[in-house]
């Protein structure tokens, strides 16, 4: 029987309002959360595990050790009283209503399962946030979890030695065969590498065909460029790639 058999997921959906000093009539703070987690497993010690980590994941790792109601209620207080401690005493003294959209804060936390095959399970998080100013901030992260040994998969566990240079140039060359420049030069002008150096990030999960790398906004480039995702086949892995590895996963 397979581990996507084994393991059957429930979710919390939350989704709280809150006033400053209690008042509808001030502005206030959204929070929406919807998380994904193992409640049904074969294997129990498999279940806690995934478990923690998926609300370390996604909540920080000060929520893991609590139980996922617990998680949840206890994330939802921090963040309340944080907001209103934040908050309170400089809307106190604001004296220009035409900014009192800036104090309507907003976050949002989805999390579920992105895919699953065999003994790997690759779990999504997408955050957004609003917390005053010219826009908001938001974020795609992956982790990818060994269902069989139960502990995260690294990049250094999936490539051989001193895969970086090389997986490097293999991320480059696809991301400029995607923006259909030639150079790396033509890269930059758009963009690409102006807010951090382009190299392997460990946001990234699977298909049936590669890897799928994923840059959030300002790791690579201008907030204008969006999440960036790159594709690399495995066929343009194999050089560097531990086969054993992908192998005991399915991949390949």
């Amino acid at each position: 029987m397979s581990n996507k058999k084994r393991i059957a997921f429930d979710s919390i959906k939350i989704a709280r309002i809150e006033h400053l000093f209690g008042d509808k009539q001030k502005p206030y703070c959204n929070l929406i959360i919807n998380i994904a987690y193992p409640n049904l497993c074969d294997n129990a010690s498999l279940k806690d595990t995934l478990t923690k980590s998926i609300f370390a994941f996604c909540l920080g790792n000060g929520y893991s050790s609590l139980s996922p109601q617990n998680a949840i209620r206890k994330y939802i207080n921090d963040y309340l009283n944080n907001y209103r401690k934040e908050l309170e005493p400089n809307f106190k003294q604001e004296t220009d209503s035409s900014v009192y959209q800036w104090y309507n804060y907003y976050r949002s936390i989805i999390g579920k399962v992105k895919y699953q095959h065999n003994d790997l399970l690759t779990y999504a998080m997408k955050f957004n946030e609003y917390t005053g100013g010219a826009h908001n901030m938001y974020a795609t992260t992956y982790e990818n979890f060994d269902l069989k040994r139960m502990r995260i998969i690294k990049l250094a566990d999936l490539f051989k030695p001193n895969y970086q240079n090389e997986l490097t140039a293999i991320i480059v060359n696809q991301l400029m065969s995607n923006q259909k420049v030639h150079s790396a030069d033509e890269l930059a002008d758009k963009g690409y590498g102006a807010t951090g150096n382009i190299s392997p990030t460990e946001n990234f999960y699977f298909d049936n065909k590669g890897m799928i790398f994923v840059y959030n906004i300002y790791e690579i480039a201008p907030y204008n460029v969006g999440i960036i995702t790159v594709h690399v086949d495995f066929d343009k892995l194999k050089n560097i790639m531990e086969e054993k590895t992908f192998e005991s996963l399915g991949l390949i």
